[in-house]
């Protein structure tokens, strides 16, 4: 890009080439005064060669009827203004500036951009746009000085549609009824809002001559008029101003240069609108996001130099004053051209050469309009995008603020002990909504019966047994607990020690474990561990005859098999749960019974006969194939009272059990000093245990630690009754929350700012509601929408729409 600097000082004229980084040529020519004369002459005959109808005020050009064909006088004055310009831009001073030009344009496959900054007005006035010096120059203006502490800071772009504000002026002697049906083919890429004074005016009709009026400052209007007069300026101020932004702003109808004002328009007869007195609403309308602004409107320099200053990135206006019909005439064909989606500077330049065909009709009408840019924004042309995806990328986009918020949400939920930790927090607060909501189930028969080795219980071993062993557990105690299965004829039962190592008195145990097998053909499983390679000690139990289970668990998951038939490795609680399944089936032949007398692994021959006969399991197949993947968890919403039924190991013996054959019974450590696998008491956990003893026992102490075999005990009573939780992953719902929130900004981004408050009281309303949902959600489908940091995002995302300054 190339900007042709033009100091004129009387006779004398100093010409820059500027490009790059600091590059320049300069000279010195003179400004001939056959030029000025033929500016001046053009000029004269322009005007006299139109009816009185144009869209500015000033002197009077009335037509009066007579010999001269005005147009064919402005046509010869035209190509006399032309020679006289190609003259002074071809003669030998500028040589160098023209060959460099000429060299870019030749390299380039591209057009050759030109900027024209001049410091006299009267060289503004010269049509620039029609210098011919190579095919592919594209001409638009500047200014040299945007003043030394510029006001105006660079815009970004707007996001959602494009919106373009319509400002239609006086209204009396134009027809911008046509101005309006010209615009309408915008509609087909942007939004487009129309502003206009409603009172109408008696007025002349077109071709009428123009009478003489009071000037401004001595005309009178009735005072309810005067009224609407000062509101209608107040609301084109508002409308500029509008916090939603626009991204086009377009003006028809009457205006004229000013010195001092920066130009007015007129917003109905005689009532005027300096540029001045919107100059804080173009302010604010340009940091929102402005990119252009068409005047089309007679004698616009001014007005081009002021909103140029203020920071308007494109500014398109007629240097002279121009006819209605050619304005509409051009108006149309630059909006044809803009919807096909070219830049605005081709558009007016299609615009111009359908003007310049039909210059019989409208004669040097094509060299009328210019095209003005911010010299510090040498940003793209306006141009609407044809590509949608581009556009919605642009829109979609996330900033900054919005990038950090989503990624470090999203790091926050892949990190375990966060993950710990939402998790923890949504089960207490489900729990605290099933109790005040009363979801609690109805009715409930604990499915398991959780055989607890407490403090207590060893305590009580350790005075009757001799040598008693708390670590490892000691055998000949284990083997009365299971002899005591056996007098219960318990058909399920697991034991969650892991039984791996040759200790004292472990005979007491097996010859107890083999009794109940022969006896009572309980099916017994016991803890395994395979990722630390921890099978049952083989003269202890046989897995001819037992299962083995895998006690392993992560983050208070129910676990699964790989195959629901457990053809591998198998879950011990899923172990429980099938061999519990299995008890229930009358038909079941012999060889699948735990018989001592077995060859084979009982779990394979298991497996096998469930690959031919899958319906026996399917209510727990169903529950294997979880669906995306999903996690299901431990529902600890649910009080432990209705999930299991705990009793001290020391009461089993004695205590009486009447449903214990149609429960699972789990032999487990009970939180002893020297017990492992023990882990700290979730919070609602702790809410249970305090709404439960709390109130009624003054002095009652929740336990600190939850064991192993409680959190078993919950997972099969999961996979009996069916009650499968799943988790959906936080950064699923964060990205769902995003992209909710990016598209409510871009909705509140254009509403007025009382309705995106009203809006956004809604939102933040509706977020909150959104967590009851959820959580009633839980307790009705079984699963868990994560909310928080959701939540979090999304208000993220939204706060920038609710605030009163918007930069979009």
């Amino acid at each position: 890009m190339f900007q042709l600097n033009i100091w004129r000082y009387d006779a004398d004229c100093i010409v820059q080439l500027a490009w790059g980084e600091r590059q320049q040529l300069s000279t010195s020519l003179k400004y001939p005064a056959d030029l000025i004369h033929s500016y001046q002459n053009w000029q004269q005959c322009y005007r006299r060669a139109y009816p009185v109808l144009t869209r500015g005020r000033g002197e009077d050009f009335s037509f009066t009827p007579a010999a001269v064909d005005w147009k064919h006088e402005t046509e010869k004055a035209e190509k006399v203004l032309l020679d006289a310009f190609e003259r002074w831009l071809g003669g030998k001073e500028l040589l160098a500036i023209r060959q460099k030009i000429q060299q870019e344009a030749q390299r380039s496959n591209a057009s050759v951009e030109l900027l024209v900054a001049c410091n006299s007005i009267d060289l503004v006035r010269l049509p620039w746009e029609a210098w011919q010096l190579v095919a592919n120059l594209r001409i638009s203006r500047t200014i040299l000085d945007a003043g030394e502490e510029p006001v105006w800071v660079e815009p970004k772009p707007r996001k959602g549609v494009p919106r373009i504000l319509v400002i239609l002026g006086n209204s009396s002697e134009l027809n911008l009824q046509e101005d309006r049906k010209a615009l309408r083919v915008l509609q087909k890429v942007a939004r487009v809002e129309y502003i206009q004074f409603e009172i109408r005016q008696k007025a002349e009709g077109r071709g009428q001559k123009a009478q003489k009026s009071n000037p401004p400052d001595t005309y009178h209007l009735p005072p309810a008029t005067c009224y609407l007069i000062t509101e209608f300026r107040k609301r084109i101020n508002d409308a500029i101003a509008d916090e939603r932004g626009w991204d086009m702003l377009i003006f028809a109808g009457h205006s004229q240069e000013t010195n001092l004002t920066g130009g007015i328009i007129e917003l109905a007869p005689q009532v005027f609108l300096s540029i001045s007195e919107i100059e804080s609403a173009l302010l604010q309308a340009q940091a929102q996001g402005l990119q252009l602004a068409i005047f089309n409107s007679c004698s616009g320099l001014s007005i081009a130099e002021s909103l140029i200053k203020l920071g308007c990135p494109q500014v398109l206006v007629m240097r002279e004053p121009i006819y209605d019909g050619v304005a509409q005439v051009f108006l149309k064909q630059l909006c044809q051209s803009l919807v096909a989606y070219r830049d605005i500077q081709q558009a007016m330049l299609d615009a111009c050469q359908y003007c310049e065909s039909e210059k019989l009709s409208y004669p040097s009408a094509y060299l009328i309009p210019s095209l003005f840019r911010h010299p510090g924004l040498q940003k793209e042309l306006f141009q609407f995008e044809r590509s949608r995806w581009k556009r919605w990328w642009r829109d979609w986009q996330p900033s900054r603020r919005e990038a950090i918020a989503f990624g470090a949400t999203v790091f926050l939920s892949l990190m375990f002990p966060f993950q710990e930790l939402l998790l923890d927090l949504r089960t207490f607060t489900q729990a605290f909504y099933r109790q005040q909501t009363s979801q609690l189930l109805s009715n409930p028969q604990p499915l398991v019966l959780l055989v607890s080795v407490d403090q207590e219980s060893l305590n009580q071993a350790k005075e009757t047994i001799e040598q008693f062993e708390t670590k490892p557990i000691d055998r000949e105690y284990l083997g009365k607990l299971v002899n005591r299965l056996q007098e219960l004829k318990v058909k399920t039962a697991g034991i969650d020690y892991i039984l791996d190592e040759s200790e004292p008195k472990q005979e007491l145990l097996s010859e107890a474990i083999r009794s109940t097998v022969a006896k009572v053909g309980t099916w017994l499983v016991f803890a395994v561990n395979h990722r630390k390679q921890l099978e049952v000690f083989p003269e202890i139990a046989e897995m001819n005859w037992s299962f083995g289970g895998d006690i392993d668990f992560f983050s208070w998951e129910v676990q699964f098999p790989e195959d629901a038939t457990c053809n591998k490795k198998c879950p011990f609680a899923y172990s429980l749960a099938l061999a519990h399944t299995l008890n229930q089936e009358d038909n079941l032949p012999s060889e699948l019974q735990p018989r001592l007398e077995n060859k084979g692994e009982l779990q394979q021959e298991v497996s096998a006969y469930l690959q031919r006969k899958p319906q026996l399991i399917a209510s727990l197949a169903k529950q294997v194939d979880s669906p995306l993947g999903l996690r299901s968890i431990i529902d600890f919403s649910l009080p432990p009272q209705q999930i299991y039924q705990q009793v001290p190991a020391k009461d089993f013996f004695t205590g009486n059990f009447p449903q214990i054959q149609e429960q699972v019974v789990i032999i487990a450590a009970g939180g002893y000093e020297q017990a492992e696998d023990t882990f700290s008491m979730p919070l609602a956990l702790k809410y249970w245990c305090w709404v439960e003893n709390v109130p009624a026992k003054q002095n009652y102490r929740c336990p600190e630690v939850f064991t192993g075999g409680e959190a078993h005990a919950y997972m099969v009573h999961h996979l009996l009754s069916q009650h499968q939780v799943k988790l959906i992953p936080n950064w699923w719902v964060i990205a769902i929350a995003a992209l909710l929130g990016k598209g409510a900004t871009l909705l509140l981004l254009q509403q007025p700012q009382q309705q995106r408050r009203q809006w956004g009281k809604g939102l933040v309303i509706a977020t909150a509601m959104s967590g009851i949902v959820s959580l009633q959600v839980y307790l009705s489908s079984l699963l868990v929408i994560p909310w928080l940091l959701p939540s979090v995002v999304f208000i993220v995302y939204i706060t920038p729409g609710l605030r009163k300054k918007i930069h979009a």
